[in-house]
């Protein structure tokens, strides 16, 4: 991961944690894919896929998670679910996008933003 993505990913769990999420785990990673941030937020376990653009030239970081990526954060999901003994559990696949323009970063957060 390059330095913008760690830092991206940084921003998205300090905006997380003020919003009452709980941080369970960072880069899961399986051979069928990853997962940025697995948090908690009331009685849902929250998948999050982190994209973190300088500008938005190319369109919204949020634009680039294509339907292959999203296959792959299933699968990566119900690895997760797997090992971790969750049991049944309400499960949400949210995006973070965040632009960095001027030294500035405009994050936002698409909540149920993957079918599960």
């Amino acid at each position: 991961m390059n330095q913008r993505g760690q830092w991206g990913e940084d921003h998205a769990v300090e905006y997380l944690l003020s919003n009452d999420y709980k941080i369970l785990v960072r880069n899961f990673r399986t051979p069928h894919g990853e997962i940025d941030i697995i948090c908690s937020h009331d009685d849902t376990l929250v998948f999050v896929e982190v994209k973190t653009r300088k500008g938005n030239l190319y369109g919204n970081p949020y634009e680039s998670v294509t339907p292959f990526k999203r296959y792959k954060m299933q699968r990566a999901a119900a690895e997760y679910l797997r090992v971790s003994n969750e049991g049944s559990v309400l499960t949400q696949f949210d995006v973070i996008s965040i632009i960095l323009n001027n030294g500035k970063a405009a994050l936002m957060h698409f909540k149920n933003a993957i079918e599960a």
